[in-house]
């Protein structure tokens, strides 16, 4: 069940007069913003439009739990809270890494909707592989937020030092079994809480499972880990359906399949001719979309306010001529184009007279690249995106001879 705008202002107002019932409340319905003006006589805004979105993105259950969560981040009254009281609920938890970097989008985006809004700030965190980081998450009956680079400055510790209190308090709780056995070859974690996939950290916390193989971690929610033999193609793509079904909710983590190495646990793929290959390519896909879609959702905001003419490419997950697995965006002509890395690249060109459909020509993303050379420049954004100018023409693109001439 989903709330509207108005309704989910009057729940955040609830709040906010429940936890500080001294303040004055104005509810800004032109900027969809809270003004808060307290017995001191500060005043305060609170955007809501991420705020109500994350509240609708969240299950029937966890929605009071999401009200609580965003409106304490952003209520710098609300955030002095003891150390003490902090240090005894602190958890490690994972990121994806590429989801991190979204967090600075919506900051410049929170300054360019109005000065005076106080954004989200980034999690603290530290890199644990190519693909996922580190960071600290504290619960109490009134509050669960991250632990920000600010708040530790101001508890005067490191992270590392946060960390290993962190990871002291993240007992084995509930089942002292730790894991179920969903299947031959395949086990899903089992404590009762909430940061099983944080217990990765832990060095012994797979020790005892019966696998042929060696063990395959995936991570689909911050309360699952799941373990599958690397030797079991049927196991394999059980946890990848029941990843790709959890990527589906708001509460997903991260599409990637983890193997131990030297260096520690990093993103692994079967070779290509196994048969949990392709469910496994698409895990992490569903995690790269997810991504590429919020950062172009982000992106297309900023660029209107700040009058930058450019298009944001798409980031789509499609099936080739033989069933293989492809990703692919999209250029339109005439454009300047910020495009996420693909395999595929659709130029797209305007309709032409008398006809029903544009055309439109495939290309993959390295003959492309050769094709534009400085033309196509890569950025610095997360995920990955490359800023691509001046269409190519029809005598270039028959230069590749691997393609057909489609001119109408």
């Amino acid at each position: 069940m989903t709330v509207n705008r108005d309704e989910f202002a009057q729940l955040a107002q609830d709040f906010i007069a429940q936890e500080l019932p001294a303040t004055q409340i104005t509810y800004d319905t032109a900027k969809y913003r809270l003004l808060l003006k307290y017995p001191d006589g500060l005043h305060h805004f609170v955007h809501l439009e991420y705020a109500l979105s994350e509240y609708n993105k969240a299950t029937p259950l966890n929605k009071q739990r999401a009200l609580r969560r965003r409106l304490w981040t952003l209520l710098p009254t609300l955030k002095d809270i003891p150390k003490e009281r902090i240090l005894k609920q602190l958890r490690p938890r994972f990121f994806e890494r590429q989801t991190l970097a979204l967090y600075d989008y919506r900051r410049r985006l929170y300054a360019k909707l109005d000065p005076d809004i106080t954004a989200e700030l980034k999690p603290d965190h530290r890199p644990y592989n190519s693909e996922l980081a580190v960071g600290l998450v504290f619960e109490l009956s009134e509050q669960a937020a991250d632990v920000t680079a600010d708040r530790r400055s101001k508890w005067g510790e490191s992270f590392e030092i946060l960390l290993d209190v962190a990871m002291k308090n993240l007992d084995v709780q509930g089942n002292p079994s730790r894991f179920e056995k969903l299947r031959e070859g395949l086990y899903v974690s089992n404590t009762g809480d909430d940061y099983d996939a944080a217990r990765l950290l832990m060095p012994d916390f797979l020790n005892g499972l019966e696998l042929k193989g060696e063990p395959i971690v995936m991570l689909p929610l911050a309360a699952t880990l799941l373990v599958a033999d690397s030797n079991d193609d049927t196991a394999l793509m059980t946890a990848a359906d029941l990843t790709l079904q959890a990527g589906q909710t708001s509460q997903g983590l991260s599409g990637f399949a983890l193997a131990k190495t030297p260096a520690g646990w990093e993103p692994w793929l079967p070779p290509a001719d196994r048969r949990s290959y392709e469910k496994l390519l698409l895990t992490r896909l569903q995690s790269k979309a997810r991504a590429y879609q919020e950062q172009q959702h982000l992106l297309e905001n900023l660029y209107q306010l700040e009058g930058v003419k450019e298009a944001v490419g798409p980031f789509a997950v499609l099936r080739g001529d033989e069933n293989e697995v492809l990703t692919a965006t999209m250029w339109l002509y005439g454009t300047v184009a910020l495009l996420p890395k693909a395999d595929l690249v659709e130029l797209v060109w305007p309709t032409p007279a008398g006809q029903d459909e544009p055309r439109t020509w495939a290309i993959k993303w390295e003959q492309l690249l050769k094709l534009l050379g400085d033309r196509m420049t890569p950025t610095q954004e997360v995920p990955e995106r490359w800023r691509v100018r001046q269409f190519p023409t029809d005598d270039e693109l028959l230069k590749l001879t691997e393609f057909e001439d489609t001119r109408p």
